[in-house]
């Protein structure tokens, strides 16, 4: 009698919740890898995320907190395209490198911190993109 009254509650939570008796096919979170969480996200597989520490200014004097940011390559300004979804950040582009390889997976990271500028290198597709934002004291010693 035990085992047909569990049997049934399981049956009945299974018909309100489909997804609670099979919790390995969905991801507790809802979200999976590389989805939109917001409706101006760009998906991480073909817009690499910067995931940026410290805070930052633009070569406009646009602050850039700490938090990350879908990054693009904008080749007819030469400038790289930093948004968090709402606002957009123009980071002046020094450098473009023609690969020899495809990147398969585009990536942007943070590639060191020098004379009051953070480096930044992006690759997509062919390209390696090399950029710079500037911290914070330079922007008030006026470099």
């Amino acid at each position: 009698m035990i085992i047909k009254i569990i049997f049934l509650n399981l049956i009945f939570a299974s018909l309100l919740n489909p997804q609670m008796l099979i919790q390995d096919s969905y991801y507790p979170s809802g979200n999976k890898d590389a989805d939109k969480i917001y409706p101006a996200d760009r998906p991480s597989k073909k817009y690499p995320h910067l995931n940026l520490d410290i805070t930052a200014y633009d070569s406009e004097f646009n602050k850039i907190e700490p938090g990350i940011y879908s990054v693009e390559y904008s080749p007819e300004f030469n400038i790289l395209l930093i948004s968090d979804g709402q606002n957009i950040i123009k980071s002046p582009v020094f450098q473009v490198i023609k690969l020899s390889q495809k990147t398969h997976i585009p990536s942007v990271n943070v590639s060191f911190i020098k004379d009051d500028k953070v480096f930044i290198i992006y690759k997509k597709d062919n390209v390696e993109v090399q950029s710079f934002l500037y911290l914070p004291k330079a922007v008030l010693d006026g470099n």
